[in-house]
């Protein structure tokens, strides 16, 4: 048995982003990477933009029960914004912890 390949994609995408990053600043032809990682970054602040400002409601009555102290909508923009990224990181480092240990274990199933 593999990986499913909902597990891969993550890893897969920083891989080739980190590779393409690399490859970017050593060689001469600009390949844009720094325009790319910043398109990315704009795609993810507004995906939290949009999940903070859909989910305004569930913020304030399931998530912050406490009526004094809730979090303002920036802090929750910057939570959101942070768990997407984090995870992705998550999901990375997870795959490739399983994918060493499968290698050294000599198992091949996850």
């Amino acid at each position: 048995k593999s990986s499913p390949v909902r597990g891969m994609i993550p890893f897969l995408s920083l891989l080739f982003l980190t590779i393409f990053t690399v490859v970017d600043f050593a060689i001469s032809p600009k390949l844009y990477a720094f325009e790319i990682v910043l398109g990315l970054a704009l795609i993810v602040f507004i995906e939290s933009l949009r999940v903070v400002m859909v989910k305004r409601k569930c913020f304030k009555t399931e998530i912050w029960n406490k009526e004094d102290g809730r979090p303002s909508w920036l802090s929750n923009l910057l939570t959101t914004i942070t768990s997407l990224v984090l995870m992705q990181f998550g999901h990375f480092f997870g795959f490739l912890y399983q994918l060493v240990k499968s290698s050294f274990s000599g198992k091949k199933s996850w």
